[in-house]
């Protein structure tokens, strides 16, 4: 399931998926990503920036018995995955690489700025 996707063509999606893109392209393998059209935020097509959301540190201590109390913990639920390690998205309205997202969507939709 994608998160969100960005007017660049980028994959806001579950923690890993980045590190998972990024390995496959080293491989020379390709990748692709299901997603519907409305997960296309258009909004960041004006500088709007698409959230990270970013979940609280009881979610990681919650099977110790005694955490250390100055650990820091950071813990993204999500992560950015860079267009170039996308080879298409595969969506409701077809085949589509990401450098393609916003020309083709703008032809499907009143692609305003909502700003």
């Amino acid at each position: 399931m994608t998160n969100a996707i960005t007017y660049s063509g980028e994959l806001i999606n579950k923690i890993g998926t980045s590190q998972i893109a990024q390995n496959a392209s080293s491989f020379n393998i390709p990748l692709y990503s299901a997603a519907e059209i409305y997960k296309y935020d258009p909004a960041t097509l004006w500088g709007n920036a698409e959230g990270i959301e970013i979940r609280g540190r009881e979610e990681v201590l919650k099977e110790w018995k005694s955490p250390p109390k100055k650990l820091k913990i950071f813990n993204p639920a999500f992560d950015r995955t860079r267009a170039k390690y996308i080879s298409a998205y595969i969506t409701d309205i077809g085949l589509v690489p990401p450098q393609s997202l916003a020309g083709m969507l703008s032809k499907t939709f009143n692609m305003q700025n909502p700003m």
